[in-house]
């Protein structure tokens, strides 16, 4: 089973939209109503919830995953298989890099909206995976999964 069916197959009310893209009800605060977006993009699961802005990382949890199981498992179909192993194991590190950024700035997010006073070291943290995002480019995926709150969030943050 794919990562997009593994997912969808544990929501209801499920509802294709749109080439990869469904809407079905929000697991986290179960509602009757389909207001969960879910999209299969590059290679992951995205989402957002309309009704009550319910951070990815609650849905997950809701139907028994984990946001590493929102990934497609070959995360290294993009490189040749001409590749080097030193330019190999430079993209799983680039890789692994770009997950712990995103994982911080999730759980952070997660303990802003649970009301958590930040600690100077989790502000630290979160900036650094911010900005190391940032200079990769790739916010933009951040703001289809949390939405624009990111860049006001990150000045409230930082």
């Amino acid at each position: 089973m794919d990562t997009l069916q593994n997912f969808i197959s544990r929501l209801e009310k499920v509802r294709r939209t749109g080439d990869n893209q469904y809407i079905a009800c929000c697991p986290h605060h179960g509602e009757s109503n389909p207001s969960l977006s879910v999209t299969h993009k590059n290679g992951r699961v995205l989402m957002h919830c309309f009704s009550h802005g319910c951070s990815p990382l609650n849905i997950v949890h809701s139907v028994g995953l984990q946001l590493s199981d929102l990934f497609d498992d070959n995360r290294q179909d993009f490189i040749p298989s001409t590749v080097s192993r030193k330019e190999r194991a430079k993209a799983d590190t680039h890789q692994h890099l770009v997950m712990r950024a995103i994982m911080r700035i999730t759980i952070t997010n997660q303990w802003v909206e649970d009301g958590k006073d930040l600690t100077a070291e989790d502000k630290k943290k979160y900036s650094a995976a911010f900005h190391y995002l940032e200079d990769r480019d790739m916010l933009g995926e951040l703001n289809t999964v949390f939405g624009e709150i990111m860049v006001e969030r990150n000045n409230a943050i930082a």
